[in-house]
């Protein structure tokens, strides 16, 4: 999917609640866009990512 939004020059968003996740999606190019409180009491925190498209990407499918 990443592929295709790198392609398309479209930004990628998601919401993890595992902490333990956070460096493997920077590993991919996201970043913490917000750490957010737990939407009822006693819930889980989450956090919001963001992914820009890679511009490689783009200029491979554009020379192709």
């Amino acid at each position: 999917m990443l592929e295709v939004t790198d392609a398309a020059g479209t930004p990628c968003y998601l919401e993890t609640v595992s902490e333990r996740n956070l460096r493997w999606y920077e590993r991919l190019g996201f970043r913490i866009d917000r750490e957010n409180l737990a939407f009822l009491d006693g819930g889980p925190t989450y956090w919001t990512m963001i992914r820009e498209p890679r511009r490689e990407a783009r200029s491979k499918r554009a020379v192709s």
